[in-house]
């Protein structure tokens, strides 16, 4: 939804795999922040602190992928 955030900061096991179909969201990731924009895609561990935003006033639509490998 427009202006919103995603949950609280978190961690957890595995990896994470964004690809922005509409729109624009900003991973926070640790310290950092990546706008990844549509069409844009971003991989990362899921053990890194991490938070996504919508800072548009419109809708973003985006497909998100997690794994968690158990041994």
């Amino acid at each position: 939804a427009p202006e919103t955030s995603h949950g609280e900061p978190m961690t957890h096991p595995g990896e994470e795999f964004v690809y922005v179909l509409e729109g624009e969201v900003i991973v926070s990731l640790e310290d950092m922040e990546y706008h990844v924009k549509a069409g844009e895609t971003m991989h990362y561990p899921s053990t890194f602190t991490h938070h996504w935003r919508n800072p548009l006033k419109t809708e973003t639509r985006l497909i998100s992928m997690t794994s968690n490998t158990i041994f």
